[in-house]
C-alpha cells in the first residue's frame, strides 16, 4: 500500500493548489454571508434611526396642535390692543376658556410692597458705628397648613444679629439675608446716609412691617435703637383712611398698595401686578400706569382698547404642520417597508431599510386608523372641522 508523504510536486500531485482554492472558496462564502448580515444590520439600524426622527417630527406636531389649549385645541385667540409700540402699559395672555371680545382697559396704579425709610447724618454725631444686639424684623402673619391640612396663622419674621462696630452697610447686607424678600437699600450722602427697607411683599395691607431692637448700648457706639420701627407710633391714619407717618417718627412710611385698573369703567385690584381670575378669559400684567391725554380739557389717564378675536391664521398653521409632518411619517414608513424583490429565488435587496417588518406596518395601520377614526373633542367638534380631507 502506496503511503502519500508530500502534498508538493515530490508527490506527482498538486495537492496545494487543490487545499488553497478550497480554502480560499469556504472563505470566500463566509465572508459574502457575514458581508451580507452586516449590511443588513447596518441597513436596519439606518432604518429604525428615520423611523424615530420622522415619528418624533410627527409627536411635535400633534404636540403643537394642541399647545396651550388643554381644554379646546382650536380655541386660539389673537389679541391686539391700541397701545402704542414704545409704550406698554400691560399684557394680556388668552387663557383656555377665552371667547372673542372687546373692552377698554386703563392702568390706574402699580402694586407696591411697604416701605421705610430715614437719613442718619453725620453732622449731628451718626458715626455709623453700632452697638452690638438684635434686630427682629416682623411682617405680620400668614395663614399656612400644617403637616395634617390644617389651617394655621403663623407669624412672619426673621432675627438679624449685630456684631459690636457694624456698620449701616454691614447690616443691610445682614437684613438682605433672609427667607422673605425683605429688601434693605442704603445710599451714601453728602451728610450721612439714607435708608430704606422694604416688606418685599406688594399690595395694600399684605404686611405689617416693625423692627424691635434688642440691645445695651455701648459708649463710642451708635444706638441700635435708631434702627427701631413700629407702626402702633410711627404710623398714623390721615383724613382720607391713607397710612402715613406720624409727625413725631424719624421714619418716613410709604403704605403698601395694590394694582388697580380701570376695566369698562369698572375698577379692579390686585394685590399683585397680575390679575389672573378677575376679568374671565385672560390673564393680564400691568407693567406701567397708563399715558395721560386731555379730552375735553380734562386731562386723565388714557386708556386702551382690546379686540380679541379667533386667530385661524394660527389654527390653519398649526393644521398644516400637522397635515405635512403624518403624511412624512406615512411616507417615510411606507419606503422603509416597501419589500424587496427576488430573481431566480434569490433576494435583490432592493426594498426599504426595514423591508416587510411587520411592527412599522402596525404602527402605519394604527396612526391611520387614529386619523380616520378621530374621535371629536367633548364640545363635538373634530380636525375635519377644520377641512382636514382624508
Amino acid at each position: 500500500m502506496a503511503l502519500v508523504t508530500s502534498s508538493g510536486v515530490g508527490s506527482g500531485n498538486d495537492f496545494e493548489s487543490i487545499i488553497s482554492a478550497t480554502v480560499s472558496a469556504r472563505k470566500s462564502t463566509l465572508t459574502s454571508k457575514t458581508d451580507t448580515k452586516k449590511a443588513l444590520l447596518e441597513s436596519e439600524q439606518s432604518g429604525l434611526t428615520q423611523l424615530k426622527s420622522a415619528l418624533k417630527t410627527f409627536k411635535s406636531a400633534c404636540d403643537n396642535l394642541v399647545a396651550n389649549s388643554t381644554s379646546d385645541p382650536f380655541n386660539v385667540h389673537k389679541i391686539n390692543t391700541t397701545q402704542s409700540s414704545n409704550y406698554s402699559a400691560f399684557s394680556i395672555t388668552a387663557k383656555s376658556d377665552c371667547t372673542n371680545t372687546s373692552f377698554d382697559i386703563a392702568v390706574n396704579q402699580l402694586a407696591k410692597a411697604e416701605n421705610i425709610s430715614r437719613t442718619f447724618s453725620t453732622a449731628e454725631g451718626f458715626s455709623n458705628s453700632f452697638s452690638a444686639g438684635t434686630l427682629t424684623i416682623s411682617l405680620g402673619s400668614e395663614e399656612v397648613t400644617n403637616s395634617s391640612g390644617e389651617t394655621e396663622t403663623q407669624e412672619k419674621s426673621f432675627t438679624v444679629n449685630i456684631a459690636e462696630g457694624d456698620t449701616l452697610e454691614m447690616i443691610r447686607k445682614r437684613i438682605n439675608s433672609n427667607d422673605y424678600g425683605v429688601n434693605c437699600n442704603l445710599v451714601q450722602t453728602d451728610s450721612g446716609y439714607a435708608l430704606s427697607i422694604s416688606s418685599g411683599t406688594t399690595g395694600k395691607d399684605t404686611t405689617e412691617l416693625k423692627i424691635s431692637v434688642n440691645s445695651e448700648d455701648t459708649d463710642g457706639h451708635d444706638s441700635l435703637s435708631l434702627l427701631a420701627f413700629n407702626p402702633e407710633s410711627d404710623v398714623e391714619t390721615d383724613e382720607d383712611g391713607n397710612k402715613v407717618a406720624a409727625e413725631s417718627s424719624s421714619w418716613r412710611y410709604n403704605q403698601g398698595k395694590d394694582a388697580i385698573i380701570d376695566v369698562d369703567g369698572n375698577l379692579i385690584s390686585s394685590h399683585t401686578n397680575e390679575f389672573k381670575s378677575q376679568v374671565a378669559g385672560v390673564e393680564i400684567t400691568v407693567n406701567q400706569v397708563s399715558e395721560t391725554e386731555t379730552v375735553d380739557g380734562v386731562s386723565g389717564l388714557k386708556s386702551y382698547s382690546v379686540d380679541i378675536t379667533s386667530d385661524l391664521d394660527s389654527i390653519a398653521s398649526k393644521m398644516n404642520a400637522f397635515v405635512s409632518a403624518y403624511n412624512t411619517v406615512l411616507d417615510t414608513m411606507a419606503g422603509l417597508y416597501k419589500r424587496d424583490t427576488y430573481t431566480d429565488g434569490q433576494s435583490n435587496y432592493d426594498g426599504g431599510n426595514l423591508a416587510g417588518d411587520s411592527q412599522v406596518k402596525s404602527i402605519m395601520n394604527t396612526l391611520q386608523s387614529m386619523v380616520v377614526k378621530f374621535e371629536p373633542h367633548e364640545n363635538g367638534k373634530s380636525i375635519f372641522d377644520l377641512g382636514l380631507e382624508y
